[in-house]
């Protein structure tokens, strides 16, 4: 056995002991949410997004979807000392998101698992608020601000952001239906407004969001034109052009063949 395989079975052991929860006669607390993401980002790039989310108390599981070098390692070891489990997602193959998430579920020992991509950062300016309504509801949406790809959590305050209907949820390891990287489709969504929403409907709130940025790169934001699904995102492909500052030539960079 290699050292480097040898070295994610010890770090997803301890990643399980230290996650271990009983939800007996207990109330629910951020340190009972495991954040499930997968990733093709450089380690290095994934720390300060691990560093949120950790300050905030969430667990996160991690399946880790690049290319390994003899200098990632630090980045592993970086990563097990804030406990964060860690699982190598072979490069081959076709790529199924929602795969990843099921596994996730199974794995973890928590009562409640949180899908969320290493662009996304969860916001949260009041902690009790967000405390009592994941009590509350057995799935809590919320809702994106789309922000500039440029600036991430470390420029934030620069950052242009707009309100978005698209949300990621928190929701019951318990799941039956868990289809896709929004929501779990055999429970109630309850947005932060305490509403039950059957749509996806814009729903503003400066206590509870997530900054969303929607693309790593030139290349990354003209790979999403080119499958379509920015139309998920915006009718008007115009307003993607603020953005990003880079973005200058907007015509003749839609339509480069990639």
């Amino acid at each position: 056995m290699s050292l480097s395989i040898l070295f994610i079975i010890i770090n997803i052991l301890l990643w399980k002991h230290t996650s271990s929860y009983s939800n007996q006669g207990k109330s629910i607390t951020i340190n009972d949410i495991t954040i499930c993401t997968i990733t093709d980002d450089p380690l290095f790039e994934v720390i300060d997004w691990v560093k949120h989310h950790k300050s905030i108390g969430f667990n996160i599981m991690m399946y880790y979807n690049g290319e390994i070098k003899d200098s990632d390692f630090e980045y592993f070891d970086a990563l097990m000392l804030m406990s964060v489990g860690i699982k190598i997602v072979p490069l081959k193959g076709i790529f199924h998101q929602i795969d990843y998430y099921i596994d996730c579920q199974k794995e973890i020992t928590t009562m409640k698992m949180f899908p969320l991509d290493t662009d996304e950062y969860l916001t949260i300016n009041n902690r009790n608020k967000f405390i009592n309504l994941i009590n509350k509801y057995d799935q809590l949406c919320m809702n994106w601000m789309m922000c500039e790809s440029t600036n991430r959590i470390l420029f934030k305050e620069t950052a242009v952001c707009e309100p978005n209907v698209h949300v990621k949820s928190i929701f019951n390891v318990t799941c039956s239906e868990l289809t896709n990287s929004h929501y779990c489709s055999s429970l109630n969504k309850y947005n932060t407004n305490e509403q039950i929403i059957e749509e996806l409907t814009l729903n503003i709130d400066d206590e509870i969001y997530i900054n969303h940025y929607h693309k790593k790169s030139n290349l990354h934001w003209l790979n999403k034109v080119k499958k379509g699904r920015i139309f998920d995102i915006t009718p008007k492909l115009e307003s993607f052009r603020r953005y990003d500052s880079r973005i200058t030539k907007f015509s003749k960079e839609f339509h480069v063949e990639i």
